[in-house]
Parts: structure tokens; C-alpha cells; sequence
């Protein structure tokens, strides 16, 4: 009788814990809906949708490789896919590698075209005009929203080349490059007005260090709640998209000289 009672017991508490986990569970997900649903209708969420981008030690940021994935905002809904070299655009053909010209398109979010699907960037517009004139021109896109001219500096210090690829370079700068210039911090004046470059490599952010872990969770970058947390720490500064070296605070007209 004792060991049956004992036996009896262990089975009860087995099942209170299952009951109590199970609970849980539903609390948890319950919760879960809530936030979203208070998101969805309470909140003004900017945007919503993966970053694009991943750290990188030399250029703060570049494109995710091979990514597909869609951004929404108030204004727009977009569609956005890179290759297996981190560029916008499709794979390149054999006929794009045999190309004795290229035209290197760089700059910040304009030319990565941020708000538009693929196929409606303005250099994949050019690649279809060069290539329906007939013309063998491979056209790449090397831009990166949220980006400054220091990036650019170090993207063409080491950017292939050789004499068999002569390279036509598009460079689009935007007048928000000054406060892109001075958050990262690439370069930076001495005293004496002196151009200085930071050492390497860029430190990563916060939000950079765990971006991994948050790709990993299926569906959570494009949950509303989630979008909403990210806008709410960014506003308050405590994360950042992009590089974080941080430059001592200036005034508008440093800016411009840096």
C-alpha cells in the first residue's frame, strides 16, 4: 500500500508540473499576442523587417550575402535580395564576369535603393538599359544604407581591380553623409585639422553582437513588438544599426571640415 501510494504521488506531481508548464506555455504566448496586438494598433512602428546589413570589422557594415527579405513602413513595402558577394542585385552571369567594363555604383541608401523591389534600383535600371543597347558592361552595387563617405574610402582603398577591368565608379553622396561621417567615426580631425583614420577593428554595438542570435529566431524580426523595442532603443540611444565608434561631439561646421 505504501509503495502504491508513493507511486500514486510521483505520478500526481509529474502531472501538476506538465500542468503548471503547460500554464506557462500559455501565459507566455498569450502575453506574446498581447504585445503584438498592443504594437500593431498602439504603436507607430517605423520599420519592420531583418537588417540588411551584418558587421564588419573594416567597414563597419556591408550587405547580409545571399538574403532575401522584405522591409515594411508606413510609406512603402519593399522587396530586397543580394548575391553570394553581399551586392543588390542578381548572381552575376559568365557574360558579366567577361565584361571588360564595369561600372561600380557606391553610396548610402539611394543607391542601395531602400524603398523600392528589386529590378527598380536606379543601377540594376542602368544594367537593363546597357544590356538591351547591347553593350557588355557589368554593373555592380556596392551601396549600403545608413552610410557615410568614410566607408566608402576603405570600400575602394582594396577594391579589386587590375588592368583588364577598367572601371567607371558612380559615387552618390547625400547631404546626411555629415552625420553619418561623424556617428562612425571612421576618420576624425586632430587639432590642427588634420585628417586621422581610427584603428581597426570597428567595434561592434550591442544591438551587432546579438543580431546573430536574433536572425536565428524564426519570424521574430518581423514581429511588430519587436520592431517596436528596437525603435524605442534606438530613439533612447542605447543600440545602433550601423557602426558605433562614436565621435566626439562637434558642431555643424567641424562636421562639414571632417
Amino acid at each position: 500500500e505504501k509503495q502504491r501510494a508513493a507511486v500514486m504521488a510521483a505520478a500526481t506531481e509529474k502531472l501538476a508540473q506538465r500542468v503548471r508548464l503547460a500554464a506557462l506555455g500559455l501565459a507566455s504566448i498569450a502575453a506574446a499576442v498581447c504585445l503584438e496586438l498592443g504594437a500593431r494598433f498602439l504603436m507607430h512602428v517605423r520599420e519592420i523587417g531583418p537588417s540588411f546589413s551584418v558587421y564588419d570589422p573594416v567597414l563597419g557594415s556591408r550587405h547580409k550575402r545571399n538574403l532575401s527579405a522584405s522591409r515594411w513602413t508606413p510609406e512603402f513595402t519593399m522587396r530586397i535580395s543580394t548575391n553570394s558577394l553581399g551586392q543588390r542585385g542578381p548572381e552575376p552571369t559568365p557574360a558579366d564576369l567577361d565584361a571588360k567594363l564595369r561600372i561600380l555604383f557606391v553610396g548610402d541608401s539611394f543607391t542601395e535603393g531602400y524603398g523600392v523591389d528589386d529590378g527598380e534600383e536606379f543601377p540594376r535600371l542602368i544594367a537593363s538599359r546597357l544590356a538591351a543597347e547591347g553593350r557588355s558592361v557589368r554593373v555592380l552595387n556596392e551601396g549600403v544604407g545608413n552610410t557615410g563617405t568614410g566607408r566608402a574610402v576603405r570600400l575602394l582603398r582594396d577594391y579589386p581591380s587590375g588592368p583588364e577591368r577598367a572601371t567607371v565608379l558612380v559615387y552618390q553622396a547625400s547631404s546626411n553623409d555629415f552625420g553619418d561621417d561623424h556617428r562612425d567615426g571612421f576618420f576624425r580631425l586632430d587639432p590642427d585639422g588634420r585628417l586621422v583614420e581610427a584603428p581597426l577593428p570597428v567595434p561592434q554595438s550591442f544591438l551587432r553582437r546579438v543580431q546573430p542570435a536574433i536572425d536565428r529566431i524564426p519570424g521574430l524580426t518581423y514581429s511588430h513588438a519587436f520592431a517596436a523595442f528596437l525603435q524605442l532603443a534606438r530613439s533612447r540611444g542605447r543600440a545602433g544599426a550601423s557602426a558605433p565608434t562614436a565621435a566626439p561631439a562637434t558642431d555643424d561646421a567641424q562636421r562639414e571640415r571632417l
